[in-house]
């Protein structure tokens, strides 16, 4: 790609210390390949935060989410980050990250995938960006699959804005 605007992507939370997608953003980045950005456009322009710091540890289901305390005790370092970066797009990815940044508790994702608005994410800049929101890209997610269409349109809306 030419020229490419700066993406803020947020997350749930970091993957396992030492699992086999210890890299951030490493299931978004066939996503990011699909739309037409190559490893040198990612690594310069993309940058990859999540709610917390931490692994918040496994359970049956998976990863368990990262606790409010948690959350709440990382925000500053997001705030941070987002005013250091000033991107021009953020991307929250996934229900609990779309939530905080919509500040919609249990944000419903068929509202929001597929969809682009501006905000000022947690009132960390001095004005609002767009908000494309992306659901987990995980291939185990049953949703992307049942929404292939949704999840289109959002990876075509972001290809649009960042290009």
């Amino acid at each position: 790609m030419n020229t490419v605007k700066t993406i803020f992507f947020l997350g749930q939370a970091p993957a396992k210390p030492g699992g086999k997608h210890e890299i951030p953003g490493a299931y978004l980045h066939a996503w990011l390949h699909k739309m037409g950005l190559d490893d040198i456009d990612i690594q310069k322009y993309c940058h990859f935060y999540a709610l917390t710091d931490a692994f918040p540890g496994a359970g049956k289901g998976g990863h368990l989410p990262p606790a409010k305390a948690q959350i709440a005790l990382h925000r500053p370092v997001l705030k941070e980050a987002l005013a250091a970066i000033q991107p021009a797009v953020i991307v929250p990815v996934g229900k609990m990250a779309i939530s905080e940044i919509t500040k919609e508790k249990n944000a419903v994702l068929e509202k929001y995938i597929g969809t682009k608005f501006t905000i000022n994410p947690f009132e960390a800049l001095p004005h609002k960006i767009t908000c494309l929101p992306l659901p987990h890209p995980s291939g185990r997610s049953a949703w992307n699959h049942m929404h292939k269409e949704l999840v289109e349109r959002a990876l075509e809306l972001l290809k649009n804005e960042v290009s």
